[in-house]
């Protein structure tokens, strides 16, 4: 999961600060899961929309997603950003 959440900062968030980010990831999950993932859960492959793909990938995981914009933020510094590619 830890890779998924670098990957929506890296691709989806590039310009932003890694506690902008994790605001925005937080705000992103919230969305996608109070509404779209109702209708992606039972799909076999993920949707197009690039940022619903990388959150759909995390929800079938069925792992639980950090909560709180803080736990985001120590994900995005604590790994390393760069190494993903």
């Amino acid at each position: 999961m830890t890779r998924l959440i670098l990957r929506l900062w890296r691709e989806r968030f590039p310009d932003l600060s890694a506690w902008e980010a994790a605001e925005r990831i937080a705000n992103v999950h919230q969305r996608y899961t109070a509404a779209a993932w109702l209708h992606h859960r039972d799909l076999d492959t993920p949707p197009d929309e690039p940022t619903a793909a990388l959150l759909w990938q995390i929800l079938k995981m069925d792992l639980r997603f950090p909560n709180s914009r803080r736990r985001i933020f120590e994900i995005l510094t604590t790994a390393d950003r760069d190494a993903l590619y």
